[in-house]
C-alpha cells in the first residue's frame, strides 16, 4: 500500500481532525464544483460520508483516522445488513 503524506503548515490546519463536519462539507463542495457531479450524486456521497463518520465514532477514530481497515469492517457490516456502502 502507498503512503500518502500527511499535510503540513497552513494544509494541516485546515484539515484539523477536530472538525470532521467541515472537512466533510469542504470535498462535498470539490465534489459539486470542482467534479461536477450531479446533485443527487452529492446527495448520495454526503449520506455515505455521514454513515461513515458514525461508524469512525464508534470505533473511536476521526474521519482522518479511518483506515482501510475501517473501511472494510464498515463495508461488510452495511453489507450483512443488507444495505450498499
Amino acid at each position: 500500500m502507498n503512503a500518502v503524506a500527511a499535510p503540513t503548515g497552513a494544509a494541516a490546519a485546515s484539515l484539523s481532525p477536530m472538525q470532521p463536519d467541515a472537512l466533510i462539507e469542504r470535498y462535498l463542495a470539490h465534489a459539486r464544483v470542482e467534479k461536477q457531479l450531479a446533485a443527487r450524486t452529492v446527495v448520495l456521497y454526503a449520506a455515505d460520508l455521514e454513515k461513515l463518520q458514525a461508524f469512525a465514532l464508534e470505533a473511536q477514530v476521526t474521519v482522518l483516522g479511518v483506515q482501510h481497515t475501517h473501511i472494510r469492517r464498515w463495508v461488510a457490516q452495511m453489507n450483512s445488513r443488507g444495505r450498499s456502502a
